[in-house]
């Protein structure tokens, strides 16, 4: 009797122990499930431009060759984008995550 109310004691301990985890990680990734991805292309030509510096939440990516860009992570829906490549004129975007995930950055050159 004692032996089967021990197993029993610790298999409810287990799957109790199971469950908190669970209940934590998926808070973990609620709070940290935002992300955003886009593309940067010169304004007047209209061609990507690849090296460009995307910051955001003092997380810094740079675009692809094909001037695509993803940062993943983001905590909070409204955001502040800073965009800067070399010879280009530096922006600053307001991003609400709510609204939008997917951005197309276009920059003018100095």
């Amino acid at each position: 009797m004692k032996k089967k109310l021990g197993i029993t004691l610790m298999a409810l301990l287990y799957v109790s122990c199971i469950a908190v985890a669970k209940i934590a990680t998926n808070s973990v990734e609620k709070e940290t499930s935002g992300v955003i991805y886009g593309y940067v292309v010169d304004a007047e030509a209209g061609e990507p431009i690849a090296g460009a510096a995307i910051e955001i939440c003092n997380r810094k990516v740079f675009s692809d060759l094909d001037g695509k860009f993803e940062i993943n992570g983001l905590t909070s829906d409204k955001l502040q984008m800073r965009v800067s490549m070399i010879s280009y004129n530096t922006q600053t975007i307001e991003i609400d995550l709510s609204k939008q995930s997917n951005v197309s950055i276009s920059i003018l050159q100095q």
